[in-house]
């Protein structure tokens, strides 16, 4: 292949074919994201000062070993000593008000950029803080966060969208390089879970639908067809090592936008992990919805035509010539 055909490769696939639509998507993973951090800090408001206070639950002084030391924490905004006023407790719920805000602003849409950064500012200190209690899903959401700086999600459905909308040309390189990031997310888990034998044979399937402490409902039944279990983890086994084609492949996003979704969802029913599953919904938003519209594969569409042609009623000789 010569370098033409592999520079013409690589624009089909970094370039955008209808660009305003892809700013719509970005807008909506602007306000899918902000909605769930925002459901995320509300949830958690009221043990908070348990989860990232000097004395909680886990102690500063480990929640501080276990993050990295340029990160911003509680203790930078708590006066040594402190007077009765200004306790930690009321710094916290300080400090979280201010997140609340920049949030609320982020998702309305109103100086994304500034509330944006505010937004993340704050995340990383509350993440920082109790670092002891943060899972995958703040990681995730960290990067999505950084992703509404460097992206355009302001142009569509924000407070502050005036005029006709102009799209900047990092809207292309923004998305390839989340699409990018996503592929590395999903693929190296799908791979490091081929790895093991578990995933495999189902057995890692069962596993985690069989953990009270996890799921949310019996699923005893599936002892009665095991083999839906195998089914279930080959199923998130292709949808996330079969990711890396939204790279070089747009006819392939809207399949997996529709797979990591379902994908998701199940997590989300089953496990209760909804603030995991919407981060993780937004983000898929952002990558792969607004690409190129779904085709079938030609051989599929030749068949299809085929089958309308047998199921379609026909006029009778008598109606024909009428």
């Amino acid at each position: 292949m010569t370098r033409a055909a592999l520079l013409h490769k690589f624009r089909r696939c970094a370039l955008e074919e209808d660009p305003a639509a892809a700013a719509r998507m970005l807008a909506v993973f602007r306000i899918v994201l902000g909605t769930a951090l925002l459901w995320q800090a509300l949830v958690t408001a009221q043990d908070l000062p348990l989860l990232v206070s000097q004395f909680g639950l886990i102690q500063g002084t480990l929640n501080e070993a276990l993050a990295a030391d340029v990160l911003p924490r509680v203790a930078w905004f708590v006066p040594a000593p402190s007077p009765a006023w200004l306790a930690e407790k009321h710094v916290i719920y300080g400090l979280l008000s201010l997140y609340l805000i920049s949030l609320f602003f982020l998702t309305v849409g109103y100086k994304t950029k500034l509330f944006g950064a505010a937004s993340l500012f704050f995340h990383l200190l509350f993440k920082a803080s109790g670092a002891a209690s943060a899972y995958g899903a703040h990681e995730l959401s960290t990067s999505a966060l950084f992703f509404c700086l460097i992206l355009p999600v302001d142009r569509f459905y924000s407070v502050s969208a005036r005029g006709p909308v102009f799209l900047p040309d990092t809207l292309d390189i923004g998305r390839f390089g989340l699409r990018a990031y996503m592929s590395l997310v999903y693929v190296s888990s799908g791979i490091e879970k081929l790895l093991g034998a578990p995933w495999r044979n189902g057995e890692a399937m069962w596993n985690f639908l069989m953990r009270p402490e996890v799921t949310v409902m019996d699923f005893g039944w599936l002892s009665q067809a095991p083999w839906l279990a195998l089914l279930g983890s080959w199923a998130v086994l292709v949808i996330e090592i079969g990711y890396g084609l939204c790279l070089v492949a747009p006819r392939a996003r809207l399949w997996w936008l529709v797979g990591t979704f379902l994908l998701h969802f199940g997590i989300a029913i089953t496990a209760n992990l909804w603030f995991f599953s919407f981060t993780m919904m937004a983000l898929n938003i952002a990558a792969l919805a607004g690409s190129p519209r779904w085709e079938l594969p030609p051989l599929a569409r030749h068949f299809g035509a085929r089958l309308l042609e047998v199921v379609r009623p026909r006029p009778v000789s008598g109606e024909a010539t009428s």
